[in-house]
């Protein structure tokens, strides 16, 4: 007959082992992830969670995977689009601090009536979940983003976290070229016709 009294400290420890490893593992990643942040007020994001997942998932199911990312500062970026995708996703980029709580509030309220049309994810919310989470949905992805907004916030400010943004996440910086709202220094700003700049504001309106 087994001894019961010896079995339940041994597994209690296991468990408590188990649980401190866990919590040194996540305290880890989150630690990794703000100096990445941290770095990425200087340094461009070479690669994001949503582009690993996507060539994960070319590989996966055999399929040929072309990674259009090619950072360009923000100087070089039309206004006009800067302004078309502050409108579409964020309108009160500028004034909130990571959260938009007056869309979060209308996005609960939908969501009690059971018509909701589109999030409340801010211009940061957006960034941080493309570095760092791609494309899934979790409780546990949304706590670790909300900690990571604040630190966006404070350590990049709003127009670096703009700037990042329109590079990588989804769609977007084909979007830019395909509208030719880029700006270099061979293209001058007043190039840019007014139906290219609606299209680009269209096509940022479909973000996903």
């Amino acid at each position: 007959m087994p001894n019961t009294h010896t079995e339940t400290p041994l597994r209690t420890g296991i468990l408590r082992s188990f649980i401190r490893w866990l919590v040194i593992g996540v305290v880890l990643l989150w630690s990794l992830a703000a100096l990445i942040l941290v770095a990425a007020r200087w340094i461009d994001p070479p690669t994001t969670a949503v582009h690993m997942q996507r060539r994960l998932q070319a590989w996966i199911h055999h399929t040929p995977y072309r990674e259009h990312y090619k950072f360009i500062p923000l100087s070089q970026i039309s206004a006009d689009l800067q302004h078309a995708v502050i409108a579409a996703e964020d309108a009160r980029f500028y004034q909130h601090h990571g959260f938009d709580w007056h869309q979060i509030q209308i996005a609960a309220e939908d969501d009690l009536d059971g018509d909701r049309t589109r999030g409340a994810s801010t211009i940061t919310q957006q960034l941080v979940k493309n570095l760092f989470f791609g494309t899934g949905r979790s409780i546990l992805r949304k706590g670790a983003e909300v900690t990571l907004v604040r630190v966006a916030e404070f350590v990049l400010g709003k127009q670096r976290i703009l700037e990042i943004y329109l590079n990588v996440v989804e769609r977007a910086l084909v979007f830019m070229v395909q509208s030719r709202c880029v700006v270099t220094t061979t293209k001058p700003q007043p190039e840019i016709s007014a139906g290219n700049r609606r299209h680009g504001s269209l096509q940022f309106c479909r973000l996903p």
